[in-house]
């Protein structure tokens, strides 16, 4: 039988919402249980014009300039607290398409894990929006820990 593999570096993804929150939670609790380093990743989406466009206009580039400072402001409230249980912490901001970031991520970073917290969206939803923590899943070169929020038990 293989042994698992240590975790030295974790991935966890974080859109500040209440699923990534426990999902950062579960993050941090293995990092610290296995002294690994751990990076909370924040992915900016990039709006469709930045796509399509060869040279984004100056409103553009500035929008994108004033997001990126926001995003690193937001994740450096974030880090603040998260420090403290987890001293081998860093935070990180991408832009693009959040799936593909975080696969990217952990693979340019040779990641052990990667944390991803799930909505627990059914049915239409879920058919409609697809799912980021599904993405990874099925992308991910690693393995990977979905943590699902607390919803209510639909009936």
């Amino acid at each position: 039988m293989r042994r698992m593999a240590a975790l030295q570096h974790i991935l966890v993804a974080s859109d500040f919402g209440s699923s990534s929150a426990r999902a950062v939670h579960y993050a941090a609790e293995l990092a610290t249980r296995f002294a690994a380093r751990l990076t909370v990743l924040h992915v900016v989406p990039t709006p469709l014009p930045l796509y399509a466009v060869e040279a984004p206009l100056a409103g553009e580039l500035t929008s994108r300039e004033a997001r990126e400072r926001g995003a690193k402001h937001d994740l450096d409230s974030f880090l603040t607290s998260l420090t403290e249980q987890a001293p081998l912490c860093e935070g990180v901001v991408r832009f693009g398409d959040a799936a593909h970031e975080i696969v990217a991520h952990a693979e340019e970073t040779s990641c052990s894990l990667i944390v991803v917290g799930t909505h627990g969206r059914r049915r239409l939803s879920r058919f409609m929006l697809g799912s980021v923590a599904e993405q990874v899943v099925r992308s991910s070169p690693v393995p990977v820990l979905t943590v699902r929020a607390e919803v209510p038990v639909e009936r």
